[in-house]
């Protein structure tokens, strides 16, 4: 699965959103939020996430987390591909897709391209990445890839830094989004039960706060999906 999410905030707002959600994580006695931890009932983290609670108990506990998203934060982008449809396109169609071997890397593009689209024109961005070796790594150069093929995102590109979880709130809302839409495209493209898609409903679909400015977008890209892709790229440039 090829996930990659977007979150975009004034660095006004971002300072409202630290602030409230360092106090549900002192709240919740908790360092951080990993949702793959968190997940875990069988497991306790803090007074509010006793073990052995069920999934709908859990989902209850982090509505709150998920309500501090959506008051802060402005734009949420939701890309998710799937992998076995994104292999099974001919070269030829990857190549001018960007020729990546990995979906993920193509979707973070997607994500810049989608939320400068979506900004003012005289607003610019910050990228601000997980510090994982790998994928930051990728994710940089795919990152300058697209400053220099496309001149106006350089423009409108700032800066890309890299920081830790456990110290950026904004990453730790980062993983809770791009947990639950793993899940949630796993659910719509194979069919597999999504215990958590009460916390993602309520995510994407939960109304901001009167002073919220949060609005989602979502693009999740089946192997049928591809298909389509495909064949319409694969048609001459003047094909009708």
């Amino acid at each position: 699965m090829g996930t990659s999410p977007g979150l975009t905030v004034s660095p006004h707002r971002l300072e409202l959103f630290n602030d409230e959600w360092d106090t549900l994580l002192r709240s919740y006695e908790l360092a951080s939020v990993h949702m793959k931890v968190l997940a875990n009932v069988y497991s306790a983290h803090g007074p509010r996430l006793p073990r052995d609670q069920t999934i709908d108990q859990r989902t209850d506990a982090l509505l709150p987390f998920a309500d501090c998203i959506n008051k802060y934060i402005e734009i949420g982008i939701l890309e998710a591909w799937d992998v076995k449809g994104y292999a099974s396109l001919p070269l030829d169609v990857r190549i001018r897709l960007g020729g990546s071997p990995d979906p993920h890397y193509l979707a973070f593009v997607r994500v810049i391209l989608e939320t400068v689209a979506r900004l003012r024109e005289k607003d610019t961005i910050g990228i601000v990445f997980d510090d994982d070796l790998l994928k930051a790594w990728d994710g940089y150069l795919h990152y300058r890839a697209v400053c220099k093929t496309l001149p106006e995102m350089k423009k409108r590109c700032s800066s890309i830094t890299f920081a830790r979880d456990e110290d950026y709130p904004a990453l730790q809302a980062a993983d809770m989004v791009t947990f639950l839409a793993r899940l949630e495209a796993n659910s719509r493209f194979s069919g597999l039960p999504n215990e958590w898609g009460k916390l993602f409903k309520h995510l994407i679909t939960n109304p901001a706060p009167r002073d919220g400015l949060m609005r989602w977008y979502s693009s999740f890209i089946d192997e049928k999906g591809f298909s389509e892709l495909a064949a319409k790229l694969s048609k001459p440039i003047d094909a009708p």
